[in-house]
């Protein structure tokens, strides 16, 4: 056995010792050939990987290398039947971090600027600390850069130069072929080399200079992009999907609704429907309109850059909603008559917009009835008593009930927990981050309270006013029929004494407005 042969050894064996869930998340990211090679370098390896798991799910890219790659699996005769779920990451490149390691020879440095900007006490000493960190890279460290910067420009130039047509028109052949495939889902990544990857919300965290344009605009491009793809090529083919989740679990990425509306009006109904109608589990962030300008060309091919889109703020913009008809959710909805559990998520891109949005799921509640429904999650959205009232009154059958940073617009929260209170099948409820136009926080705090709580715990509470809100609260059956009576808010509220900074952060992150600009550069010495 000569060295080449050991080492290849050596490390397929360190490899088919990994217990099933990480071995698993390693195989789904190689391509059909790739697998297969693998397996062939060790004899266990082999029959660890053998088991049709390993085939059920992948994820892609809409590369055409990541598109090839599905194809292979879903035209081969043993592993199509295999396929399952499909996860459609948008993806966008910064090359900015390889660029400033090739021009300046020091490494780039990421932190957190709300975390940074909070800690006052230590400031200064956190700066420095960052300053230092901004040391000289080795030779080899500045190849890798270099070889990272050209991977990312070349991976731009290819897929820059992919028509968004033939991107479809494969998509749409692969899923007419995967006759078992039942869920797909849509995420998000931006990378900036071929290990440095994170999700859209973490890519403040890197670091980016004074009057640096954030990277969301790009990321509502990508996403509106990726879900006309995906969507188009779901009604083309056909495709019988139980579960369908639309950015659910992406941070600080969505989709506008008004891009929704106009992709629903775009397809037709037919075919969409009918790979609909048998959904189970259907979950959909969308957003609220704001102006993103992007190159003309990107239209037409895929959208790659994390800086080519622009946010434009332009004078009187909110006027504009009202060409928006507020119809998207409720269309979809209408397509899937099957759904047991629903998730619908709202992003701020401005509030002054957020009140109109209630039009969104008012149009749900007066129109859509969902006889199978189960689970119901319900989060950033503005909504009216009556229509939630009329919502939940209409759907009995909720056995799971979440309701996340909504915002009740004309009236109080007391007649909507009335409503829960009666709701006959309800056995679980999740309340966290309420708010009507008059009150930021509602407070959860029950006018009995019969357990020891811990005042300090940032999950649950908050120090506001002359006393503390609990925001957050998890309920049982037992629970909900002793009635939902809480606390007054305590008051009145002292901006020197409040402490909700850390809450409006997460509430922000989650929910929005995303940051537009990135002030200021912690490494710049003439600060």
């Amino acid at each position: 056995m000569n060295s080449l042969e050991s080492l290849a050894q050596t490390q397929s064996d360190r490899l088919s010792r990994l217990s099933g869930i990480p071995l698993g998340i390693i195989l789904q990211h190689l391509d059909l050939a790739s697998f297969t090679n693998l397996r062939l370098t060790s004899r266990q390896l082999s029959t660890n990987t053998i088991h049709s798991r390993f085939f059920r799910s992948t994820k892609i890219d809409l590369s055409l290398d990541s598109l090839h790659s599905l194809r292979d699996r879903a035209y081969h005769p043993q592993l199509v039947s295999v396929l399952r779920e499909l996860t459609v990451v948008a993806t966008l490149f910064d090359s900015q971090p390889a660029e400033a390691t090739v021009q300046t020879r020091k490494k780039w440095s990421g932190f957190d600027k709300d975390e940074l900007r909070r800690d006052t006490e230590n400031y200064r000493q956190r700066v420095e600390n960052l300053r230092e960190r901004n040391v000289a890279c080795t030779d080899e460290e500045l190849k890798e850069a270099q070889r990272d910067l050209e991977w990312i420009n070349t991976r731009i130039e290819q897929d820059t130069n992919t028509d968004v047509g033939q991107v479809t028109d494969l998509l749409s052949s692969i899923f007419e072929n995967a006759t078992n495939l039942r869920a797909i889902s849509l995420d998000a990544c931006i990378i900036a080399g071929r290990t440095k990857t994170c999700r859209p919300a973490e890519h403040y965290r890197w670091y980016r200079s004074a009057h640096q344009n954030s990277s969301w605009p790009s990321i509502w491009t990508a996403a509106s992009q990726t879900f006309r793809i995906v969507t188009s090529a779901i009604s083309r083919s056909r495709i019988q999907l139980e579960k369908l989740q639309i950015f659910r679990d992406t941070s600080l990425c969505s989709v506008q609704m008004r891009h929704v509306d106009d992709q629903l009006r775009t397809l037709g109904s037919e075919g969409f429907r009918d790979a609909c109608k048998n959904i189970k589990s259907f979950g959909l962030s969308f957003s609220t309109y704001t102006l993103i300008e992007t190159p003309p060309i990107q239209e037409e091919c895929l959208f790659r850059h994390a800086f080519a889109a622009e946010f434009r703020y332009k004078l009187g913009q909110h006027l504009e909603s009202g060409v928006e008809d507020f119809t998207g959710a409720a269309t979809i909805l209408g397509y899937m008559p099957n759904i047991t559990s629903l998730d619908l998520h709202l992003h701020h891109l401005d509030n002054l917009l957020l009140p109109e949005y209630t039009r969104s799921f008012a149009h749900i509640s007066q129109n859509i009835r969902l006889g199978c429904l189960r689970e119901l999650s319900l989060r950033g959205l503005p909504l009216r008593p009556d229509d939630i009232v009329l919502f939940l009154t209409n759907h009995p059958t909720i056995k799971k009930l979440s309701l996340d940073g909504i915002l009740l617009v004309g009236g109080p929260w007391p007649p909507v927990f009335s409503c829960i209170e009666t709701m006959p099948a309800l056995e679980n409820l999740h309340l966290r981050s309420l708010s009507t136009e008059y009150h930021h926080i509602t407070n959860l705090d029950p006018v009995e309270r019969t357990l020891e709580v811990d005042l300090q715990d940032k999950e649950k509470w908050v120090a506001c006013g002359d006393g503390h809100i609990l925001h957050t609260r998890d309920m049982c059956r037992e629970e909900i029929r002793q009635g939902l009576d809480f606390k007054p808010q305590p008051g009145p509220r002292n901006i020197w004494r409040d402490d909700t900074l850390a809450y409006f952060d997460r509430f922000q992150y989650e929910f929005g407005p995303p940051s537009r600009i990135w002030e200021w550069d912690p490494l710049n010495k003439n600060m």
